[in-house]
């Protein structure tokens, strides 16, 4: 991961993803892990990443993953 294009990437921190798209997941299971070296950095992650899931009791369509070729 890095902050900024400038700056080279670390291959220690990032995001990795423990659910997809439609998969089911349980109350309290984790959907993802962020690895970190900054604790501040780390703890903005975790709540952009909360931020951006959600959950549904009904089912969901999956997109399609590739959605245009070239």
């Amino acid at each position: 991961g890095r902050l900024h294009p400038s700056q080279a990437v670390d291959p220690a921190v990032g995001i990795e993803l423990l659910a997809k798209i439609g998969d089911p997941v349980s109350a309290g299971a984790p959907m993802a892990i962020v690895h970190c070296r900054d604790q501040q950095i780390g703890e903005r992650a975790v709540e952009m990443v909360v931020d951006a899931c959600s959950t549904s009791r009904e089912d969901v369509a999956v997109p399609e993953l590739v959605i245009e070729e070239s």
